[in-house]
């Protein structure tokens, strides 16, 4: 299952498998291009640290744009807000299932299916960084 956070370091997008690191309560991303090119790296635990709000799933399905649409997944116990928009509505993982929800009512609940995919483009993760 392929996961998508944004980088405490650098504040970029990456891409790749999800780790929860108990000890430390952080999250990271296993990045796919290190998995494929060095095993080793797996031992040596060189992931990227992620913002665990930034966090979202690939649902499966591409937007009409050929891109791989990511939803807001739970992250202890909230919902993450890393998932991708489409104007008003944010891709959201609910009750077993992947949805498109208003996000300025919170009414509009619609399952996510590869039509709705097609008819689609992202306009963006609804994650962002707040300024301290």
């Amino acid at each position: 299952m392929t996961y998508r956070g944004v980088s405490k370091e650098t504040g970029k997008e990456v891409f790749g498998y999800l780790i929860y690191k108990k000890s430390s309560d952080e999250y990271f991303i296993a990045t796919e291009e290190d998995i494929e090119e060095n095993y080793i790296k797996w031992l040596d635990l060189d992931f990227v640290s992620v913002h665990a709000k930034s966090i979202a799933q690939a649902v499966g399905i591409n937007d009409k744009n050929d891109k791989p649409i990511y939803g807001s997944i739970s992250v202890d116990g909230v919902m993450s807000e890393g998932g991708d928009k489409f104007g008003k509505y944010i891709c959201s993982f609910e009750n077993g299932a992947f949805l498109l929800i208003d996000t300025h009512h919170k009414d509009f609940r619609c399952h996510l299916t590869k039509n709705i995919g097609k008819e689609f483009e992202i306009t963006g993760s609804q994650w962002k960084e707040q300024e301290e």
